[in-house]
Formats: C-alpha cells, sequence, structure tokens
C-alpha cells in the first residue's frame, strides 16, 4: 500500500481524473430531455475536464452498465437518465447548484431560520470554491452580473436583534406560541402579546412576523424591528386552517387599510401614466390613453384594489400630474 505522505505518480493523478471525470458526466445527465455528446464535451471542458468526444462516448457507455442513465440510439445519440430513476446523490456540488446556493445568500437569507444559515455556510462556501473553478463557465460571473433593486429611494432597513430574531424564527419553525414586548408604530408603549404565528413577509428591507394576538382570529404583521423582547412558550401554536400568505398580501394585509375594496378611476398625464401600461395595479385594470380637452395627452385608469395608506401614498406621488380621480366602494 502505497504511503499516504508519498505524492501520487503519474498513473494515480490519471486514474483520479478519470473517476472525478465519470462523476461530474453522471451529474450532467439530465432528467428532461435529452443531450448529445458533443454537448456533454462541451460541459467537462467548462469544468475543466478536457478530453475527446469519443472518450465521452465511451464512458457514458461505462456507466451505462452501472446506473439508470440510457440513450435513444439516434445519431447523433442523445442521453437522459431513464423515466423513474431514483435520485442518487454524487458527492460534487453541480456549478448550477452552487450558482443557486449564492443567489440564495445573497437575495433571501433574511428569510431563512438562523439554523438553517448555519448549516447551509459550509455549502456556500463550497459553492464558491465551485464556481470558482470554472473560468471558463459564464455561471462564474453571474452573481456579480445581477442585482436587486427598488424604483423607490433606498432606505437602510431598521437593526433587528439577532436573538429575538432567532426566537421568532424557532417559534414558527417549532409552531409554537411566543410572548412578546411590542412597541407599536410611532408609540412609546410597549404591549405584552401571546402571538401565535403564521408566517414571515419581507418588505423593502423589513420583515414582519404574521400571527394571531391573544385569542383574535385575524392574523395580524408585526415588524420585528418593532420587538422588545420574545420567548418561546412550549404550548402549540394555533394554525389558520386556510391561511394563505399571499392572499394576506393581496388583501392588503400589511398595508393600513383606510376602507374596503374600492373601483379607482384616474386620469394621469403622459408620461407618468404610461407606467401603468406596463405594471398592473390589479388584474382587471384597464388603461387607455387619451386626449383631454386642452390637448394634453393622458391615461384612463380603472382598477378594483383594496383602499389602503399604500395607495394613497402612491396617488399622492404622482402630484399634479394625477389630474382627477375618484374612489367608489365595492361591495
Amino acid at each position: 500500500m502505497q504511503n499516504p505522505s508519498v505524492p501520487p505518480t503519474p498513473a494515480r493523478h490519471t486514474s483520479i481524473d478519470t473517476s472525478l471525470r465519470l462523476v461530474q458526466l453522471l451529474r450532467l445527465v439530465p432528467r428532461q430531455g435529452r443531450k448529445p455528446v458533443r454537448q456533454f464535451h462541451r460541459e467537462l471542458a467548462d469544468l475543466g475536464h478536457h478530453t475527446t468526444l469519443r472518450t465521452v462516448q465511451r464512458d457514458l457507455e461505462k456507466l451505462m452498465a452501472h446506473f439508470p442513465i440510457e440513450t435513444d440510439g439516434t445519431k447523433p445519440a442523445g442521453w437522459r437518465w431513464a423515466p423513474g430513476a431514483a435520485d442518487i446523490s454524487l458527492p460534487f456540488m453541480e456549478p448550477s447548484v452552487a450558482l443557486t446556493l449564492l443567489i440564495l445568500q445573497k437575495h433571501t437569507q433574511h428569510l431563512l431560520p438562523p439554523q438553517v444559515l448555519e448549516d447551509l455556510q459550509p455549502r456556500f462556501e463550497e459553492a464558491r470554491k465551485v464556481l470558482e473553478r470554472q473560468p471558463e463557465s459564464g455561471l462564474r460571473r453571474w452573481p456579480q452580473r445581477i442585482a436587486v433593486t427598488s424604483r423607490w429611494l433606498p432606505m437602510i432597513p431598521p437593526d433587528i436583534d439577532a436573538a429575538i430574531q432567532r426566537t421568532i424564527f424557532d417559534a414558527l419553525l417549532r409552531r409554537r406560541q411566543l410572548q412578546v414586548g411590542y412597541r407599536p408604530y410611532a408609540s412609546d408603549a410597549v404591549n405584552a402579546h401571546v402571538l401565535h404565528p403564521q408566517g414571515l413577509i419581507a418588505r423593502e428591507g423589513i420583515i414582519y412576523l404574521v400571527a394571531l394576538v391573544q385569542d383574535h382570529e385575524d392574523p395580524r404583521p408585526l415588524a420585528l424591528h418593532r420587538l422588545i423582547d420574545a420567548a418561546v412558550l412550549e404550548q402549540p401554536a394555533r394554525d389558520l386552517s386556510n391561511f394563505d400568505i399571499e392572499q394576506f398580501i393581496r388583501d392588503g394585509g400589511i398595508s393600513i387599510a383606510s376602507g374596503g375594496n374600492i373601483r379607482l378611476e384616474a386620469t394621469i398625464a403622459h408620461p407618468r401614466g404610461h407606467t401603468l401600461t406596463e405594471h398592473r395595479i390589479s388584474h382587471d385594470q384597464q388603461i387607455e390613453p387619451v386626449t383631454l380637452a386642452d390637448g394634453r395627452r393622458a391615461y384612463q385608469l380603472t382598477a378594483t384594489l383594496p383602499d389602503t395608506e399604500q395607495l394613497t401614498r402612491w396617488l399622492q406621488s404622482f402630484g399634479a400630474e394625477l389630474i382627477e380621480h375618484r374612489k367608489t366602494p365595492v361591495a
């Protein structure tokens, strides 16, 4: 047996390289559709495995003798996993998985339970190394080529106490009640509540816990940065069986309601009104260009949506370009 302290011989290097190439090749086999040998050859080269088309073909045939992959037998042949083949865990991370993990870390880590983030840290590090080893792949620089931004004035999110955030996430994950001290917006008073967590919402850097407060049946959003203290109780939290967090948002759940649903009719000057031809404010929105009596161009908007403080601020943002508007309650 070779001493581990002795550097590998060239023959052993070749054997290791071949084994690594076979593992990477197996990872590249698609479950949907079929992939030709030339594409495998190109993708292996991107991963640093430079070989011939014929070698790739022979490698696939070897793998087919031990794994449930198949070819359609055409020319050029297409390869895939056989329908219903069980998933096989392989030791190397695919570049596509590495990219997904890094984007997850960059844009959504504030929504993951802290213990999950801790478990993922080694995977994040591995993901960075995987992409660093892909100098010829466009995936390597993808995280630096994308960004998420806002059309509004950027604001620094308020600080959230790390221990409180961990407690909130733990209660939500374990489905347990919470005892919290909460300071409402623009108030110095701190109110004690028992909460039944239902979900989390992130909006423009602020994280809201959606929860049932005490014995109430209507879920309420509470900003995490306004929590003064929090403790997990061992009593199970009440779950709303029909709660849908996406519907909660659509119904104006994190906006301050000033009424029910309304039918909005508005005339907005050109070119500001053109924005609404690209971004709708409701599914039933209708908008059409019009010419005003004084010859100015404008847009006539109609839409049904909740009457909220957010809507009021949005209308005010148009200033003089909001020529007229009317809200009609909808039963």
